[in-house]
């Protein structure tokens, strides 16, 4: 992997969501998005340096994720703000600590009109892992980048089970992330066989298990004494995942790194802790 001006060893860029998430049952309004969470949690590690991009609106909220990511190592020229709605997500938290989610829970807003300019392009041509979700309209575009640029594309596809249009896209994917039950994992592991993409499935509090070529691996989760919140955790998971594994090229210690450091997102409301350093 490259080496880049801070000595740092990969260079990544979380592209997609940027939002603002809204918890009744805290009364708390948090940053995050997939995007977002991923940037924040990484920005602290000394072994990437961390771009972002992605559509804020000009409104409130749009503020509350500026603020969010300002004094933090995170390199945000490519987080455009444009007229409209900032994105935001109603998220209930039962007594267990576990996230769900009511009819009408999101608002999309302008997230999902990014088009990639050639600036964007350019920049592309400079990382070393860019990491988004099936739902990003750019996501096509990014697998036939991928070769161009040379960089390792990881994709969440959340709790996706049906992959239609998709399906011709994922030999295309380096790493595909699933939140999945027990009886997937047949399939993943067939799909292994046949390709190169490497399947990582999670199970929040149950582990996750990654197939790679037709073999698989188990790795248990955390153990954590309460769990305040699951929000985030499994972006921590996938952005620690893939840098390790960018840099090792070894699956179990980056399903390690995404274990310990998803852990600790348990223990607070939110993606992440939003206390801006400096």
């Amino acid at each position: 992997m490259n080496k880049n001006q801070k000595g740092k060893s990969i260079k990544l860029l979380a592209l997609g969501t940027c939002c603002v998430d809204v918890f009744p049952e805290k009364s708390v309004v948090t940053p995050g998005g997939e995007a977002l969470n991923i940037a924040v949690q990484l920005s602290a590690k000394e072994d990437v340096e961390v771009w972002l991009m992605g559509l804020i609106g000009n409104d409130d909220y749009g503020k509350v994720i500026l603020d969010s990511i300002r004094g933090r190592e995170i390199n945000g020229d490519h987080l455009y703000q444009v007229e409209g709605e900032t994105a935001h997500h109603v998220i209930h938290i039962d007594e267990t600590g576990d996230r769900y989610f009511k009819e009408g829970a999101w608002h999309g807003g302008v997230v999902d009109s990014l088009t990639l300019s050639d600036s964007d392009i350019e920049l592309l041509h400079n990382m070393d892992v860019v990491i988004t979700t099936l739902w990003q309209p750019t996501l096509k575009q990014l697998v036939e980048l991928k070769e161009e640029c040379g960089y390792l594309l990881a994709v969440d596809f959340n709790d996706q089970r049906e992959f239609g249009s998709w399906e011709s896209l994922i030999d295309g994917i380096d790493v595909f992330f699933s939140s999945a039950t027990d009886t997937m994992k047949p399939e993943f592991q067939r799909r292994s066989e046949v390709g190169d993409t490497i399947f990582v499935l999670t199970f929040g509090e149950h582990g996750s298990t990654a197939f790679q070529n037709g073999s698989s691996v188990h790795c248990p989760a955390v153990k954590v004494d309460k769990v305040v919140d699951t929000t985030g955790c499994g972006d921590c998971y996938q952005g620690n995942f893939v840098v390790e594994y960018a840099l090792s090229g070894n699956i179990v210690r980056a399903m390690d790194r995404g274990a310990r450091e998803a852990a600790k997102v348990t223990q607070h409301v939110g993606g992440f802790v939003n206390d801006v350093p400096g």
